[in-house]
């Protein structure tokens, strides 16, 4: 339980400095995710280990709505701001609890552009693509077209002209959204709370 207490204290402190504006902690809860999580060929992940994985329900912030159409944005918020179409994790209380398989794979975010993404492939691509843990000279077209360009096709609309929407990255605010989903979800055990020692002004749970 050492170890995990370590990922929890990674995890709320990588949180509090991506809501202080640390965009790029993104990547770091990613890594820690996929350390409690990911099982390979090679490895198992700790919360596997520890018999946790497959026992706990998830937090789902989705609400149970994994849409089959070719667009959906389920677990971030997105508004026209200043800067463009911008976008931000839920936080907040969950009232939702899936399964594990079903929560890792389930589709979360689609786009006719940008493809469709489980929280499994953003941890997975964060980690081993885009500087987590890897850098990959050449992203993945979809995983680029999600982060670096407008995966959305967002446009303005006038009389005169079309023309494309300045926007932000979805993929970091999902991420964070994912961390507070999974502390969400180690909360319910009473042990685990316990573990939890950080004493920032926020948990990744959105909690003081």
């Amino acid at each position: 339980m050492e170890l995990l207490a370590e990922h929890l204290d990674w995890l709320d402190a990588s949180a509090e400095r991506y809501d202080q504006g640390h965009k790029s902690e993104a990547k770091r809860l990613a890594t820690i995710a996929r350390t409690l999580l990911h099982d390979t060929g090679t490895s198992l992940s700790l919360l596997g280990q520890l018999g946790m994985r497959g026992s706990l329900p998830f937090a789902d912030s989705a609400n149970g709505h994994h849409s089959t159409s070719s667009f959906a944005i389920t677990i971030v918020r997105m508004r026209i701001g200043p800067s463009g179409m911008e976008y931000s994790p839920k936080l907040g209380p969950i009232a939702a609890f899936i399964p594990f398989d079903e929560w890792w794979k389930n589709t979360v975010l689609k786009s006719p552009e940008g493809g469709s993404w489980s929280r499994y492939l953003f941890v997975r691509n964060l980690v081993n693509k885009d500087g987590g843990a890897h850098v990959d000279p050449k992203l993945p077209p979809e995983y680029r077209r999600l982060t670096r360009e407008n995966g959305f096709g967002w446009k303005y609309q006038g009389d005169i002209f079309d023309s494309e929407l300045p926007h932000s990255d979805p993929v970091a605010p999902a991420m964070r959204q994912i961390a507070h989903e999974l502390a969400a979800t180690l909360d319910q055990v009473s042990e685990i709370r316990k573990l939890r020692t950080f004493t920032g002004s926020d948990r990744a749970y959105g909690q003081p």
